[in-house]
């Protein structure tokens, strides 16, 4: 049993900084207080910019990028001066994952929920087939 829990980590630590091809979206994001707030800060440009955030970081292995790499502004499409107070604004209202943030990382939370919840769902699955693998070459 302990070989397959170690297996299963094994294949949760794996799948978590792999690109995910899908991710839930909300469809309830003015409910989040925190979302609320940046959306009154920012508008509709400020949002955009995270909308388009989440996804990118989604399909990125690791799912982040270092403070200040200019290719994440090259995927935005946005310059430095757009990026600064939207990312300030982001960080403040607790949608930047502020530990990592502080790390060097831009991380979304909701990035990293995604990413967790993929991870369990993929290792599982994966774990299963692996499982019935075993099972066909003991046979």
């Amino acid at each position: 049993m302990e070989d397959k829990e170690q297996l299963l980590e094994s294949l949760y630590l794996q799948a978590l900084n792999e690109p995910m091809d899908y991710f839930p979206h909300d469809t309830n994001t003015f409910d989040d207080d925190a979302y609320w707030a940046f959306f009154q800060e920012q508008g509709y440009n400020g949002t955009g910019i995270y909308w388009q955030l989440v996804p990118l970081l989604t399909r990125k292995k690791g799912h982040s990028y270092k403070v200040g790499d200019k290719r994440l502004l090259n995927e935005l499409y946005i310059t430095e001066e757009q990026w600064e107070p939207v990312c300030d604004s982001m960080v403040r209202h607790g949608l930047l994952n502020r530990a990592l943030y502080k790390d060097g990382f831009i991380v979304p939370d909701r990035v990293q929920r995604n990413a967790e919840r993929y991870a369990r769902q993929t290792s599982k699955a994966r774990l299963g087939a692996e499982m019935t693998n075993r099972k066909k070459t003991e046979r």
